[in-house]
């Protein structure tokens, strides 16, 4: 009995975190890496809210820093997938006629990442309080393609429990979540 395998995540504090692990407990291992649980989705946190914009250290002697509104996280999701795609194109442009670049394009394990979401391959673990909040990110995860955004601790605003109609795709419409629910993009 007891616990065998976790899922290790970043916190909340930044509006895109790190990549998440699933580790196997394993006793007498030599290295970190062996803990790692083979063939485990991969998963990115993103946050939504009153962590990201520090709101409860206003006023407190917090400094202030970017972003301190919800309007700022979402620049900070649209800046950062619109500079993936950049990053996409150049290395499928590299890929498709090498012989054109005098280098490889510079190699950044941030818009690997990024664009691993943009393909599907990691998807993304979204910590959200507010309606408006998870609105917002399925609106951005729609802009660069639509892809599957999991919503966590949304209990604390009872108006997050439906998704507005015309948000989203056809399959986002109307939909409830649940708690700990799949929004599909």
């Amino acid at each position: 009995g007891g616990v065998t395998t976790a899922r290790v995540m970043h916190g909340s504090s930044n509006p895109i975190g790190g990549t998440s692990a699933v580790i196997k407990m394993r006793w007498g291992m030599d290295s970190g890496d062996q803990l790692l649980f083979d063939g485990a989705p991969r998963f990115i946190k993103f946050a939504l809210g009153e962590n990201v914009t520090r709101k409860s250290s206003a006023g407190q002697g917090g400094t202030t820093r970017f972003p301190a509104s919800r309007q700022g996280v979402e620049a900070i999701y649209v800046e950062a997938f619109t500079a993936a795609r950049e990053y996409q194109a150049a290395w499928a442009a590299y890929r498709g006629s090498p012989e054109n670049f005098r280098v490889p394009p510079r190699r950044d394990l941030r818009l690997e990442t990024l664009v691993d979401v943009l393909e599907g391959r990691i998807e993304v673990h979204a910590h959200s309080y507010r309606a408006d909040e998870i609105l917002a990110l399925m609106r951005v995860a729609e802009r660069f393609g639509g892809r599957a955004v999991r919503v966590q601790n949304r209990c604390h605003d009872p108006r997050a429990g439906r998704i507005p109609r015309g948000s989203g795709n056809g399959r986002a419409r109307g939909r409830r979540l649940d708690l700990l629910g799949l929004v599909a993009l």
